[in-house]
């Protein structure tokens, strides 16, 4: 509250906005481990070959696939966005060029090793804890069951 009304008599002073940009960068949300603007861009990670393998997409490409999306791109960013999706081919390209041919495709993304392990806890057995009534004896509690099903009354 306090900061609220600094902020308040600060607008009008000839100082304010290097205070009001103190007083942001003390009263951040993030961690301080967190840096508060980007350290890199993927711009960097871009190869800067000109004769690349990626495709190339044209201006009448992307407009048709923005069309597709149900997207509606300005004209005037046009340019920008066939740019920057090329920039995206290039930079996914080295990935795509990586030979599989002999990895085998996963079932789950899971890896089974984790699924071995996670199937049974040790205090588990048959799916309830040890020491624990169970299943039918639970039904002999019951006070009106229908063959292997509780009836609830209204």
């Amino acid at each position: 509250m306090q900061n609220m009304q600094l902020l308040h008599r600060c607008r009008g002073l000839k100082g304010a906005p290097q205070i009001l940009g103190i007083l942001s960068r003390q009263h951040s949300t993030l961690h301080p481990a967190i840096p508060p603007k980007p350290t890199w861009s993927p711009r960097s990670h871009l190869q800067p070959t000109t004769d690349s393998s990626a495709p190339s997409l044209t201006e009448a490409e992307v407009q048709h696939l923005a069309k597709l999306a149900g997207l509606s791109i300005p004209i005037s960013q046009i340019d920008r966005y066939v740019r920057d999706i090329n920039d995206l081919c290039k930079m996914v390209e080295p990935i795509r060029l990586v030979d599989t041919a002999d990895v085998e495709p996963l079932l789950s993304l899971v890896r089974e090793y984790n699924a071995r392990e996670l199937a049974l806890r040790p205090d588990v057995q048959g799916g309830a804890e040890v020491g624990l009534v169970s299943g039918r004896a639970l039904l002999k509690s019951a006070r009106k069951v229908d063959g292997p099903y509780y009836v609830v009354e209204k």
